[in-house]
């Protein structure tokens, strides 16, 4: 689902950026973006790709929960 939304949205193939749109559990995207968090960043824009808006909002606020459980102190 990711692939495909993000090949329509740039023109490009998902392969070209592809380490920078992670997919996955919420559990999953959480690991990716902690370093970020580790680092500074205080803003996140995630894109859910998900069955329905419901899911992905349920989907964006597990990240979100996860994140806070997992920050660096």
């Amino acid at each position: 689902m990711v692939a495909e939304r993000m090949e329509r949205l740039y023109h490009l193939p998902y392969e070209k950026f592809e380490r920078l749109a992670p997919a996955g559990t919420p559990e999953q995207l959480g690991e990716w973006l902690l370093p970020y968090l580790a680092a500074g960043c205080e803003h996140f824009t995630l894109v859910a790709t998900t069955s329905s808006w419901e899911a992905g909002v349920d989907h964006v606020a597990e990240v979100k929960r996860y994140l806070l459980e997992h920050a660096p102190a």
